[in-house]
């Protein structure tokens, strides 16, 4: 049987055998059969394509997952190439900044990664896409060429040329992208969750979306009446300044806007933090000010609601035998308070363990 004899459902069952196959040490094969996707649903008409598109597509992916998101790939010491690659060329300064402005700031570093993702990433997932495939024809959704070494069992592919997509399977895959999108990103994630835990939003980081907070007009407008100093550096907002809303723990980590995480500052103090964490003692300042809070006028109702969505996350139900004890006392500290201690100070130390810096240039008057 030739690739041009399978029925839709012959497709479906062998990618689906790629995907979910647990001979894998890195996620490279999820993001090859992520391009194919959406290369067959682009308006690129060719079927031959250069090693250096899918590159620059592995670029994307990976960038947005390392230096947006700070996903961990693998083990510590087994960093996937790619990942090295791209820290290699990308220092900690470029964070925050969108995949967008990047791609108009570091052209040289983006090519630069692309080339060595050519030449150092491509030579196994592209020879090994198909092993998951026990029945013939194997090489079902693309051909390419490649040297074999019989004695090791490796091949090298043709750096300069690419692989040819067979015109079916750009078929089955443009009718079922949808399904298909969603199966790469469920079998993605499922590699990368345990390597990950309690990020939030790990769909959402693993696709790549760059989603910007809510408006947070609304929030400057419910924080401002209870705030005349900037949280970091303390100094006095004057009447000509419009106080910046920061997320204390950053943004691209929560991946949420909510009251208990929000504080104006500055705009010197915004700028200097950006998207980092803030020096721990900030932590405590803001577990005060939410305290204070819960008992202030008109906003004590949105600060308690934020609170007990923040208190129902898995890291406030397991109790230490002391804080049980505290809890039940009631006098001293209440469950909501141990649940929003640990809930805040759990994500700043997750954040700092998954790569996010903690900004030295803060300093509290």
């Amino acid at each position: 049987m030739c690739a041009s004899q399978l029925t839709d459902k012959e497709y479906h069952d062998r990618f689906m055998a790629i995907l979910v196959d647990k001979k894998k040490n890195n996620t490279y094969k999820f993001a090859l059969a992520r391009f194919l996707l959406d290369y067959s649903i682009s308006s690129n008409k060719s079927l031959k394509i250069r090693y250096s598109k899918i590159a620059k597509s592995f670029f994307k992916y990976y960038w947005l997952q390392e230096c947006k998101s700070r996903l961990r790939q693998g083990p510590i010491n087994q960093t996937p190439e790619v990942i090295t690659i791209i820290r290699a060329e990308f220092a900690d300064d470029v964070y925050p900044q969108s995949y967008k402005e990047i791609q108009k700031k570091y052209k040289k570093e983006i090519k630069c990664c692309i080339d060595k993702i050519v030449m150092n990433c491509f030579d196994d997932v592209i020879h090994r896409f198909h092993n998951s495939i026990n029945v013939e024809p194997k090489n079902i959704f693309f051909d390419y060429f490649a040297i074999q070494y019989p004695e090791s069992g490796n091949a090298r592919i043709d750096k300069h040329g690419g692989i040819l997509l067979n015109n079916d399977a750009r078929s089955f895959f443009r009718k079922n992208y949808e399904s298909l999108y969603k199966s790469v990103i469920l079998e993605w994630i499922r590699f990368l969750e345990r390597k990950n835990i309690g990020i939030p939003y790990l769909v959402q980081k693993i696709e790549g979306i760059e989603k910007g907070p809510r408006n947070q007009s609304a929030f400057l407008k419910k924080l401002k009446p209870f705030v005349d100093n900037c949280f970091y550096c303390n100094a006095p907002f004057n009447s000509k300044e419009t106080p910046n809303v920061d997320h204390v723990i950053p943004y691209d980590y929560i991946n949420d806007t909510d009251l208990w995480n929000l504080v104006l500052t500055c705009r010197e103090c915004n700028c200097k933090k950006s998207g980092s964490l803030p020096p721990k003692k900030f932590i405590s300042d803001l577990l005060t000010r939410n305290k204070s809070y819960i008992h202030m006028g008109k906003i004590n109702e949105e600060m308690k609601k934020s609170l007990t969505k923040l208190s129902y996350e898995p890291y406030g139900l397991i109790l230490s035998q002391e804080e049980q004890s505290k809890s039940k006392n009631g006098s001293e500290i209440t469950l909501e308070q141990i649940c929003e201690q640990r809930g805040i100070y759990w994500h700043y130390d997750n954040a700092s363990k998954h790569g996010y810096q903690t900004s030295k240039k803060l300093v509290q008057n």
